[in-house]
């Protein structure tokens, strides 16, 4: 009789252990099938957070870095050096714009001529690099009242040719005019370029 009695006291314990182990054997299996069922759809477990699954289209993706601007385009405008008043030479504050005067189109013309082959030589430099360099510009050259070039403009220019370019500026920067009469002149040149025939 006390044999049976000792056997059911240590049942209901017995029991309660093994409701325990198959509780926690049965939430590993439901999490470890859970794990083996987003490796096959595709689907992501978050580690973080056990049991959340993340859908892979609603994944972050970093955006590239946008692109630099676009550098700016810097157009060269003529030096405007003031002319000091008569009596005044000293007084730096008292400044005036040189007035618009004019100069002879053919005495002009005369100068552009003589120094067109400096000007060509520029573009028969840049011809030994690129030889289908053709093409045409325009510049406006600024003459103070001594005959003096101030500056050189590009109109247009359809080469882009940046050495070219600077040194037709060169060049130009060194002629001189005759005085134009009354103040500062602007002449407009153009020189159309293409390789010599044969």
């Amino acid at each position: 009789m006390n044999g049976t009695k000792d056997k059911s006291k240590g049942g209901p314990i017995g029991i309660i252990a093994v409701v325990v182990v198959l509780i926690i054997v049965g939430v590993g299996a439901a999490v470890l099938l859970d794990r083996t069922m987003s490796k096959r759809s595709g689907r992501s477990v978050d580690q973080s957070q056990p049991g959340k699954v993340v859908n892979p289209a609603t994944r972050l993706v970093e955006a590239p870095p946008p692109l630099p601007p676009d550098p700016p385009q810097i157009v060269e405008e003529p030096v405007e050096d003031p002319v000091v008043e008569p009596g005044n030479e000293s007084d730096k504050t008292k400044k005036k714009p040189l007035p618009t005067g004019t100069i002879d189109k053919a005495a002009a013309q005369a100068v552009t001529s003589k120094n067109y082959a400096r000007v060509r030589a520029c573009y028969e430099k840049q011809l030994k690099v690129n030889n289908f360099l053709t093409g045409s510009i325009v510049v406006k050259i600024v003459v103070y009242p001594d005959g003096s070039v101030n500056a050189v403009r590009f109109m247009e220019d359809t080469i882009r040719n940046t050495i070219m370019n600077s040194c037709i500026k060169s060049e130009i920067m060194g002629w001189t005019f005759p005085k134009p009469e009354g103040g500062k002149v602007e002449i407009q040149q153009s020189y159309r370029f293409e390789p010599k025939a044969g």
